[in-house]
This record gives C-alpha cells, sequence and structure tokens, in this order.
C-alpha cells in the first residue's frame, strides 16, 4: 500500500509541476504579446501623430477631432514603451515576437506531456478488465478488444 502512495504522490507531484509551468509560460506569453500589441499600435498610429505635428495650428485642430482615437491609441502606446524604457527594458519587438513563439512551442510540448502523463495514470491500456473504466469516453482502448468508443 505503501508503494502505491508513494507512485501516486510522485505522479500528483508531477502533474502539478507541469501544470505550474505551464500556467508560468502562459503568463510570459501573455506579457509578451502585450509588448507586441503595444508595438504594433505605435507603429500604425505613428503617421496620425507625424501629420499631427506637421500642421498648422487650425489645420491640427480639425485633424485631431478627426483622428482622435488613433491619437489616443498612439499616446498609450507611447505610454507604455516608456514605461518600459523607464524600467531598463529594451525595445526589441523581432525578439519578443521570436520568445513567444519559443514559449509556445514549449507550452505545447509540456501541455502535450502533461496529457500523456495523465492518460498513462489513468490506467488506459494497463489491465485489458479495467480498460472500460479507465479509458476517457470515446476512446479507443489498447489492443483488439473489440470495445468501440461512444460517439
Amino acid at each position: 500500500m505503501q508503494e502505491l502512495y508513494t507512485k501516486v504522490t510522485a505522479m500528483q507531484t508531477q502533474y502539478y509541476t507541469s501544470r505550474g509551468k505551464i500556467a508560468a509560460t502562459a503568463r510570459q506569453i501573455d506579457e509578451l504579446n502585450k509588448r507586441i500589441s503595444m508595438w504594433n499600435q505605435y507603429s500604425k498610429n505613428k503617421v496620425f501623430h507625424q501629420s499631427l505635428t506637421n500642421l498648422k495650428p487650425r489645420a491640427r485642430e480639425k485633424f485631431q477631432d478627426a483622428y482622435s482615437v488613433e491619437l489616443a491609441l498612439y499616446d498609450a502606446a507611447v505610454r507604455y514603451l516608456d514605461s518600459l524604457k523607464a524600467s531598463g527594458e529594451k525595445i526589441t519587438p523581432k525578439h519578443w515576437q521570436t520568445q513567444a513563439e519559443q514559449l509556445a512551442a514549449q507550452n505545447s510540448t509540456l501541455y502535450q506531456q502533461m496529457k500523456s502523463h495523465a492518460h498513462e495514470y489513468s490506467g488506459c491500456g494497463e489491465n485489458p478488465q479495467d480498460r472500460r473504466r479507465a479509458c476517457p469516453i470515446g476512446e479507443v482502448p489498447r489492443s483488439g478488444t473489440g470495445i468501440r468508443p461512444i460517439a
């Protein structure tokens, strides 16, 4: 019984450790996506700000009224990117994109490992008598038992 308890505890530890890594990676990806989004917002609306600075005062008011949303988005992006610079972060959107893609691949791998461990721990495919109970609904048990998935 002690051996079973040890094995179950080890499986749970491994499973929850994987879940924790997946959650941490997802938070990193979210932060990188936010940075990338703000950089894109800055780049997209920079043209409106440049056009505004080149206008005379009377035309400037009309321009601000017509493009207030774009100018507000630009200002918000500038504030966010300036806060990153102030904290010592370099503004490197290509690096952020590469890092986000790497983390997404890592997250996918971790998720697949966690899923395979959960499948192994469920007992699906180990004992022919337990296959019906252990396998998730709709999944075909291993070997030719003749059991068909429930659609």
